[in-house]
């Protein structure tokens, strides 16, 4: 592949809707993440930016499917585009990533938990000051050693951080697990032990409409559930309207 030069060309941003959509949900990166074809465009636009027909010969599609999942992130405000002069005839359209996310899914018994997290970070001009009077000085190979070390201690503090999540995953949901057969022993009913697993989820109150668009079982049935749990003194409920009420396990 030719090197290209990197210029500061007229951007021409196809992402002009309004920023607050700039947001991505669960199921935007899961219809993103869900096609081969998308997941193997995002990994190249990882790397550099890239025009369609470019990608249709990395991924060996046609460029009408290239375009048309390139058109997906762009709606999506994943990738944005840049047309820039050609020494071969009309200005090429580039494609790059507009913004970096991090997405972790947690599965389990008694665990579902996603995190959706945006990671772009701009280097301040100071730092890249900082970096070009090094090599400007002619200390590039110090400037790359002491990159690669920094690069290297950032990575293993990634995977260290990582085991230490599964590792506290495991305990989470080994204790979850432990608390619900404990309650089914002593003859709490299902609906009663969602009740009391999402309350010490949630810090131990909640709002009945949030619990009971949480647990998403019959009203009637957290209601009567509740009752229950009230009478046993193990959860206190506040009423604050005929539909509403602060539902919170009882002080020890």
């Amino acid at each position: 592949m030719s090197k290209r030069t990197k210029k500061k060309p007229r951007e021409q941003n196809c992402n002009d809707g309004d920023e607050s959509q700039k947001t991505l949900t669960l199921d935007d990166l899961f219809e993103i993440l869900g096609n081969p074809h998308r997941r193997e465009i995002i990994k190249l636009l990882s790397q550099e930016e890239r025009y369609a027909f470019e990608l249709a010969k990395l991924l060996n599609i046609s460029q009408r499917a290239v375009t048309k999942h390139l058109e997906s992130l762009s709606r999506l405000h994943l990738v944005s585009t840049k047309e820039v002069p050609s020494n071969q005839g009309p200005q090429r359209r580039y494609y790059a990533l507009d913004s970096g996310w991090l997405l972790s899914v947690s599965i389990g018994p008694k665990v579902f938990q996603t995190i959706i997290r945006e990671i772009g970070a701009e280097p301040s001009e100071e730092e890249i000051k900082k970096i070009t009077e090094q090599v400007r000085r002619g200390r590039t190979i110090d400037l790359l050693w002491n990159s690669m070390r920094e690069f290297q201690a950032i990575e293993n503090e990634i995977h260290r951080l990582e085991e230490r999540k599964i590792e506290l995953l495991q305990k989470r949901t080994s204790l979850a697990e432990a608390i619900d057969r404990a309650f089914e022993r002593m003859g709490f009913s299902d609906v009663q032990r969602d009740i009391l697993r999402v309350l010490i989820e949630k810090g131990g109150t909640l709002y009945l409409t949030e619990l009971i668009e949480l647990l998403q079982d019959p009203s009637d049935e957290i209601r009567e559930a509740l009752e229950q749990l009230q009478e046993q003194e193990i959860v206190l409920i506040t009423w604050i309207s005929p539909n509403e009420g602060r539902v919170a396990i009882q002080e020890p």
